[in-house]
């Protein structure tokens, strides 16, 4: 992955993440998940405190017992812009959420609103 190309990358995932905290159904999030770039391979940790949204960008990957959210940056870019819905997605196999069912549910759920939220806001 090239510098500018990597620069674009954690952008989008810092964008994800204020995206993801303006939504809301952000307070009903696990307390962390890791989102990673299956063809990248960069992974990202968001967690929760205080009522904000933190990113951590190029960790290691997914803590023991943490949920996953599996996609492609293309993917996240498209959610972001609103032209691609989380339900499509994941239909399609695009987005994958791993975790036991609760962590799944809230997570698809703020993804959801998120990607209304931004569908508003872009009008």
């Amino acid at each position: 992955m090239g510098t500018a190309h990597y620069d674009d990358a954690v952008r989008r995932l810092q964008e994800f993440g204020r995206a993801l905290a303006l939504s809301p159904a952000a307070a009903d999030l696990p307390a962390s998940f890791s989102l990673g770039y299956v063809d990248s391979q960069l992974w990202a940790r968001y967690s929760q405190f205080d009522g904000k949204i933190r990113v951590d960008i190029h960790t290691d990957g997914p803590v023991k017992g943490e949920a996953v959210v599996l996609t492609g940056e293309p993917v996240l870019t498209e959610l972001l812009a609103g032209s691609l819905s989380v339900d499509r997605a994941m239909t399609d196999g695009v987005i994958l959420i791993e975790g036991n069912e609760a962590e799944k549910v809230t997570i698809r759920n703020a993804l959801i609103a998120m990607s209304f939220a931004n569908k508003i806001t872009r009008r």
